[in-house]
């Protein structure tokens, strides 16, 4: 593919330079050609429609297809953003053009001239910057949509006055101790584990991995939201699922499922009841003795305690840490503030090359550009002016990259939240949001002043001349 790539690329710049005359072919060198090829007028506008088209789709899907639809949408939208570039930039200097010309006369009505008979050039800047911004505001902010649903869930769902945990587990015999505490009216113990799910995806069937989580009941320490069935019932050869699962599923309470176990052990369950945190809590809920008979341990690793007080339960077990509902909450918030830290530090490495490989685009546009900017100095234009022209360029470019971007990650980043949510409204960081946006301005700034400021310096009469 890289080498088709390549190749595709070469053949079809080159492609019309080679089949006109030479003479033409040098006069659409000076200026160039201000339609859009047919090919890659249509090519664009089909991805632009089957975009929006997925978008659509994605709104009114359920769970994990709205869910997987997000990566589809935002590769069909960046690509029809990179086809339709010139049509973007000539949108953009239309609608800001005449503010721009008021705001600077020289400068500004450079600049937004050299957009109209420019477009192309500056949509080969402006690709890059689109695609930088979307691809890094879809990942972070589909990070931030997700761990904030499940923090939110998982503190929601805690209906206990203490959360105890220890390593590597907690016996059953602290659960007892804590059951015949005094004040104490309900213990509910939990593990936490992964299964194998036999599923229905695309019309085929699949085997998915999906987190689980072992209870006992009756549950008085959480609440998963149930919306049909009762857990009450999860016993013996019941299993609950999440929305999203059952979904996957294609299954409602009565009909079975399967599983597989960690350890490799079959299952086939009845489902009794289908909740709504499956994010904070796990997609599969099972009765707490199937899990811990088939876990390493065989020991839970929390303990939800309602009633009773923080010092006597501190006091059944050495090492055992023991939080109240505040305290469980705040836990919840650090670990999911270090997993953002951890997938950034990730994402950051792609981010850094994609970043670098927009500098490297700008600069050498730019740099290009040496002739033009000498023969502005030659009819009068001095270099003030010409850096201002640049200066207004970056900011429309810049800011068509933040538009544009914009408009990509939020129909994504809406199927993501539809898909595991089940409301169409992201999370997104607003303090986030406005450093990448600054980020991608300040990179418009950075690639395209400085080259500018290099081609500047030599006389206007020699650099026309070479």
């Amino acid at each position: 593919i890289g080498l088709l790539t390549a190749w595709l690329a070469a053949r079809g710049a080159v492609r019309r330079a080679a089949g006109i005359k030479p003479t033409e072919a040098l006069g659409e060198a000076m200026a160039e050609r201000r339609e859009l090829g047919r090919g890659r007028m249509i090519t664009g506008l089909v991805f632009l429609g089957m975009g929006v088209a997925a978008s659509g789709l994605s709104m009114v899907a359920a769970g994990e297809t709205a869910a997987m639809s997000a990566s589809a949408i935002v590769l069909l939208l960046i690509t029809a953003a990179a086809l339709l570039g010139p049509w973007l930039v000539r949108l953009a200097a239309t609608l800001v053009g005449g503010l721009v010309r008021r705001t600077s006369p020289v400068g500004g009505y450079l600049a937004v001239a050299n957009t109209g008979t420019a477009a192309k050039r500056l949509a080969s800047v402006a690709s890059p910057l689109i695609l930088m911004f979307a691809f890094t505001s879809t990942t972070l902010f589909a990070q931030s949509t997700v761990g904030h649903a499940t923090a939110e869930q998982t503190i929601e769902g805690n209906r206990a006055d203490y959360v105890l945990a220890a390593s590597p587990g907690l016996s059953p015999e602290v659960a007892k101790a804590a059951r015949a505490l005094p004040g104490v009216t309900g213990v509910t113990e939990t593990i936490r584990t992964r299964v194998l799910a036999d599923t229905v995806e695309l019309g085929e069937r699949t085997l998915k991995p999906m987190g689980a989580i072992g209870l006992t009941v009756p549950a008085h320490g959480i609440d998963l939201g149930v919306t049909s069935g009762s857990l009450d019932r999860l016993r013996d050869d019941g299993v609950a699922l999440s929305g999203l699962a059952a979904d996957s599923f294609g299954v409602t309470v009565g009909q079975k499922v399967r599983l597989l176990l960690g350890d490799g052990t079959r299952l086939t369950r009845t489902v009794v009841a289908v909740y709504e945190r499956g994010l904070g809590y796990g997609e599969v809920a099972l009765p707490y003795p199937v899990v811990r008979d088939h876990s390493e341990t065989g020991m839970a690793e929390r303990l939800y305690v309602t009633g009773g007080s923080q010092r006597q339960l501190a006091a059944l077990a050495p090492d055992l840490t023991v939080l109240d509902r505040d305290g469980a909450g705040a836990a919840v918030d650090t670990a999911q503030e270090f997993s953002d830290w951890a997938n950034l530090l990730v994402v950051g490495v792609i981010i850094v090359f994609i970043a670098i490989s927009v500098v490297n685009t700008l600069v050498t546009a730019t740099g290009g550009r040496v002739r033009e900017f000498a023969l502005l100095r030659l009819v009068g234009g001095t270099r003030r002016q010409v850096r201002g022209m640049v200066r207004w360029e970056a900011l429309l470019v810049g800011g068509l990259a933040v538009v544009a971007g914009t408009l990509i990650t939020a129909p994504t980043l809406m199927a993501l939240s539809y898909g595991v949510t089940g409301s169409p409204l992201p999370h997104v960081p607003y303090l986030t949001y406005a450093a990448i946006a600054a980020v991608t301005l300040g990179l418009a700034y950075a690639a395209t002043l400085t080259p500018t400021r290099t081609a500047l310096r030599g006389h206007p009469a020699t650099q026309i001349r070479t």
